[in-house]
């Protein structure tokens, strides 16, 4: 049961995957758009072991990085 629950834990990726690039051109107010997922730490292992991305996650969404 406890290993079960450890593979749930919730983790924010960037990009869907580890590796993976998803930057966007830095916008007109000087940011730059993220797309991430919050997946479970049992599919980011797998992801990083087989090198793809797999469409399994809580929930998606994109974040905003000022450009310095």
């Amino acid at each position: 049961m406890v290993v079960i629950a450890v593979l749930a834990i919730p983790l924010k990726v960037r990009c869907g995957a580890p590796g993976f690039a998803c930057a966007t051109a830095v916008d007109a107010r000087g940011k730059i758009h993220f797309y991430y997922e919050v997946e479970p730490l049992g599919v980011y292992v797998a992801e990083t072991f087989m090198g793809s991305n797999i469409r399994l996650y809580y929930q998606s969404g994109e974040d905003l990085e000022k450009v310095r």
